[in-house]
């Protein structure tokens, strides 16, 4: 995981996030201030959004919302089939998403965590509902050995349009 809930303070390297007690790697678009070992910003910084179910990073019809105008993601993203074809096995249901439901993450700009879109066949031509992106931080554990931003198995896809993407920490793209 990228964050992990605080006891007093954070281990060093770990920053505490302003108002949440929560420890993450870094502070996506919030400042690093590693005197105090917090996050930390001149201006006003969106509280943070996290994908909360016992899917993990999944996006999937029962999560997606969660992301709707979110600008910055504590946590990581992964866009799979499974996301467009849903899943009810073993008691675990997952519903569909569709195309049009990805717009609800057009207002990303961090994500504190890795993103992957893998094997995603219907239609996904361009990943241009992440234009805002400007940071990814990965994990120590990131998606397939070590890539921040993995993208793989994709069939239709032709573009990636990330023009504000600069920078990609702690593993491979």
């Amino acid at each position: 995981e990228a964050f992990m809930q605080c006891q007093a303070s954070c281990p060093v390297p770990l920053l505490e996030f302003p108002g949440l007690k929560f420890c993450t790697r870094n502070c996506g678009t919030a400042v690093s201030n590693f005197t105090t070992n917090r996050c930390v910003s001149s201006q006003r910084i969106a509280s943070p959004c996290f994908l909360t179910d016992e899917l993990g990073p999944l996006v999937h019809a029962g999560n997606i919302r969660q992301l709707q105008n979110c600008t910055s993601l504590i946590g990581s993203l992964l866009i799979h089939r499974i996301s467009f074809t849903g899943y009810n096995k073993n008691g675990i249901k997952v519903d569909p998403i569709t195309m049009d439901d990805l717009t609800a993450l057009n207002s990303l700009v961090s994500v504190n965590g890795f993103i992957a879109v893998v094997d995603v066949s219907v239609n996904l031509t361009s990943l241009g509902f992440l234009s805002r992106l400007e940071s990814v931080y990965g994990t120590y554990d990131a998606y397939r050995n070590y890539h921040s931003v993995y993208i793989a198995g994709n069939s239709q896809l032709r573009s990636l349009d990330f023009p504000k993407l600069r920078a990609v920490q702690y593993g491979n793209a």
